[in-house]
């Protein structure tokens, strides 16, 4: 057996496996989460090695623990770290964040490397980092005489007893090929469930460098691809100081992971655990101490800090400090703790429905929210109801986030905290300053160049669309795609290079996706990053998809379904071209039925592409 070596983002593969577990999750009520412990995972982008093989070790071990759990949550850890030298036991010693289930040590789970001369060059190589990952589950369990077997191809444990999946001892082997080793550890005393752990051994790419991950430097300043600039942004050695956070989040798992991370990086952390007491929460983040009832409240809540889930004020507080409130002529920052909210960042969970509490909480919100630079945002999941979504964006959301928030999520939640950030430092700077030395100055100093040059280049091209598409029908144009964004959904990697070539020399920016899960998690992705307008409807995420109608995992049919879906949700069609093998009225068929607006038979030539273009484009306008 061969493993096929590429680069890839570790990162992004872990979050397509839980994303498409989180669809199982979903329907029977369960909790899929990425745990990103100690952000290790987050700040190794590129890595070279079998991402496919690595996909499929999670997406059994994932696909298991759904199996066999009917309660509770199912969650996948990861950590990166380099291989110690002198050992062939790697610990993860380094890890900021204890490892839950007992201890700090992966010692039981790695085999010693029959060979020395393989173990000194594992230890001594600086282009290898060790992957860590655990997937726990609060499920039947195995019993421990049972777990050898487990690995055993075609072994069952009896459902009265436990339970496993079939193919673990491919599992096994694939690891095995990885160098590295799986096993099933401990949970503590009477905790349910199963936790499998393994670790792999992967190159790091040629773009990164080793001290990014034993020592967390700066964000690079050379040009990254879109996964290694998240990396980098994770890199960044920045404290949020200042800023609070109003966390109403269903899921114990999701709670802890959001609550654990934007403390680590210097948020304050007001956790909620009942919608109603959103607005109340955030008056007391505001103006704690603003009168008698409020110090009160206070000092008999228990704080974050002391481990409690409950931190907001009583529903009569609110009817005392409201008025107060408003007729308040400025910002009147309490001490918290001798901690000042210079900025509050809202996070809503709207997945649990309750729709007309929170909208009455968001109407609060609206009122009370300018005492201070706030921003909120909405976690929902594909049960969300459009119309909700709709409502919740009348009433002055910034951003809605898919469930699981993890991966690229996250990197939108702490691009948006950094958001914050700026919106403070410059209202402050023009409070101090005149309006001509105020102006966008601070905004690009603070922010990263590839950032600033990012903005720009998308003002550019968002003046430059109407026109870009206008010229579409010249023929003369050499560049007829200019301003457009694609997605290309292909499995053959020499047609992928083709048609990707081809695009791009009509002058259209190109993704592309190795199969139909890809190309709907890249979609889905690219709609959670647009921004929410004031007014009117949501932007496309891409100007057209080209689909190719047979690939592994998910078809282009059943991916097409999936984007539709998401589309319903926002209101908005992106116009979705079928590439088929064949010619036949069965084809044309099950493309309609699957909500394609166009069908074009391989191999496509430029022309072709043009006409289908022009076509889509005109009916969307």
């Amino acid at each position: 057996m061969q493993l096929q070596e590429a680069e890839f983002s570790m990162a992004d593969v872990l979050q397509e496996s839980v994303d498409m577990a989180n669809v199982t999750g979903i329907r029977q009520g369960l909790e899929v989460v990425w745990d990103p412990c100690d952000l290790s995972v987050l700040r190794c982008a590129a890595v070279t090695g079998d991402s496919k093989r690595l996909k499929q070790i999670l997406d059994n071990l994932l696909g298991n623990a759904l199996k066999f759990t009917d309660e509770g949550h199912v969650v996948l850890r990861a950590w990166a770290n380099r291989p110690i030298a002198g050992s062939s036991v790697s610990a993860p010693s380094r890890f900021k964040w204890p490892m839950r289930g007992g201890g700090g040590s992966f010692g039981c789970l790695f085999r010693a490397r029959e060979q020395p001369d393989e173990q000194d060059h594992v230890q001594n190589d600086p282009n290898l980092v060790e992957f860590y990952f655990e997937v726990a589950d609060t499920g039947i369990g195995i019993p421990k005489e049972k777990r050898l077997s487990v690995f055993e191809n075609y072994v069952q444990v009896n459902d009265g007893q436990g339970g496993t999946g079939l193919g673990l001892g491919i599992v096994q082997s694939f690891v095995r090929l990885m160098g590295g080793e799986i096993s099933i550890k401990d949970k503590e005393p009477g905790e349910r469930g199963t936790c499998f752990a393994f670790n792999v051994l992967l190159k790091m790419s040629q773009r990164q460098e080793p001290q990014d991950i034993e020592e967390g430097p700066s964000a690079p300043s050379d040009p990254l691809s879109h996964s290694n600039f998240r990396a980098s942004v994770f890199l960044e050695d920045r404290s949020f100081k200042g800023v609070h956070c109003v966390l109403h989040v269903r899921g114990g798992e999701t709670m802890r992971i959001l609550h654990t991370w934007m403390e680590s990086i210097g948020v304050k952390v007001w956790p909620v655990l009942h919608a109603e007491f959103i607005a109340s929460t955030l008056v007391e983040v505001l103006h704690n101490g603003a009168t008698p009832a409020a110090r009160a409240a206070a000092a008999a809540a228990p704080t974050a800090d002391e481990g409690d889930d409950r931190c907001f004020s009583s529903k009569e507080m609110v009817s005392q400090v409201l008025p107060a409130l408003r007729n308040s002529t400025g910002p009147r920052r309490g001490s918290l703790g001798g901690h000042h909210p210079s900025s509050i960042l809202v996070v809503i969970d709207v997945s649990g429905g309750r729709s007309m509490e929170i909208c009455l909480e968001m109407e609060k919100l609206v009122r009370i929210k300018h005492q201070a630079p706030c921003k909120t945002v909405l976690l929902d999941d594909i049960r969300t109801p459009s119309d909700d979504l709709r409502r919740f964006k009348e009433l002055g959301c910034d951003l809605v986030l898919r469930k699981p928030v993890h991966g690229s999520r996250l990197f939108t939640l702490l691009m948006t905290l950094r958001d914050l950030q700026v919106s403070d430092a410059q209202a402050q700077q023009s409070s101090q300053v005149s309006p001509e030395i105020a102006g966008t100055s601070h905004q690009q100093q603070d922010l990263p160049e590839v950032v600033v040059h990012r903005a720009q280049e998308a003002a550019a091209s968002a003046e430059s669309e109407t026109a870009s598409l206008a010229q579409e029908q010249k023929p003369e144009n050499d560049k007829p795609m200019a301003g457009m964004q694609v997605l290309l959904a292909e499995d053959t990697l020499v047609l992928q290079t083709i048609q990707k070539k081809m695009l791009s020399h009509l002058g259209a920016t190109v993704r592309v996706a190795q199969d139909g899960a890809v190309a709907v998690n890249l979609f889905k992705e690219a709609l959670e990053q647009a921004s929410v307008p004031e007014e009117g409807e949501v932007p496309l995420p891409y100007h057209v998809i080209f689909m190719d109608c047979q690939m592994p995992n998910i078809d282009g049919y059943e991916a097409t379904k999936l984007i539709r879906e998401e589309e319903h949700r926002y209101g908005i069609h992106t116009p979705i071209i079928a590439l088929t093998a064949h010619n036949m009225e069965e084809d044309l068929q099950k493309a309609i039925d699957a909500g394609m607006d166009l069908h074009l038979t391989k191999p496509i030539e430029r022309k072709r592409i043009m006409e289908a273009v022009c076509r889509v484009c005109k009916r969307e306008n």
